[in-house]
């Protein structure tokens, strides 16, 4: 496509039923390079997590455009040539449709995995309507279930028809759209796991890297 670019350092194979996408939306402005320091991180987790998890980072038309570190990753780079501002929903659905792997979990740049929670991903085998959301753990306290971070089946999210759209452009809300409408319509069977995605958003990113609005009047 002509608005698309692809960039990989590992294709990924055949998939195989254990096998995990980590969708991540990335938008720089400026500002340290946040993205080298997330896949250092997960360059550090065990082989036998490593083999079965893909990352896909949709660089959503930034002005710095996202690099791969030399990591021994599967990792996947895809950019959009379009700068759409709040896009997080358009860049996921991007991501969700380009991997092979059977499970989507979808966070955002400023959350680190866990390996225990990376754990039970790999090894849940999901119901076709099973989603998974998790609580996140900041200076060692637990904290509230992140409100755009799912688990889920790709065919499932793909039933749903990813996330609408008509949200990017301007900011919030398509998460409410997911667990408010999609996901009863749909018969979704939604738990909260009790393994903590990490969140260091208040020590990490204190500054957000962008300088978009957020308004959410419209939304």
């Amino acid at each position: 496509s002509d608005q698309i670019r692809v960039v990989t350092n590992k294709a990924e194979d055949s998939a195989h039923s254990d096998d995990v996408a980590v969708i991540i939306p990335h938008y720089r402005q400026g500002g340290p390079d946040y993205l080298a320091e997330r896949l250092g991180h997960y360059d550090r987790l065990p082989g036998n997590l490593k083999k079965h998890l893909y990352f896909v980072i949709v660089d959503d038309g930034a002005p710095v455009a996202a690099t791969l570190p030399d990591a021994n990753l599967n990792v996947t780079r895809l950019r959009i040539l379009g700068d759409i501002s709040w896009n997080h929903g358009g860049a996921r659905n991007l991501g969700a449709c380009f991997t092979c792997a059977p499970k989507l979990l979808l966070i955002d740049m400023d959350q680190i995995v866990t390996p225990e929670a990376f754990s039970f991903m790999v090894h849940k085998k999901l119901n076709i309507n099973e989603v998974w959301r998790f609580k996140g753990s900041r200076k060692g306290e637990t904290i509230d279930v992140h409100a755009n971070t799912f688990f889920l089946r790709k065919d499932y999210f793909l039933l749903l028809n990813g996330y609408d759209e008509d949200f990017c452009g301007l900011y919030g809300h398509e998460d409410t759209f997911l667990t408010t409408y999609a996901f009863p319509m749909h018969g979704a069977d939604v738990h909260i796991s009790d393994i903590p995605i990490v969140d260091y958003s208040a020590e990490v990113m204190e500054n957000p890297s962008h300088g978009l609005t957020r308004d959410a009047a419209r939304n």
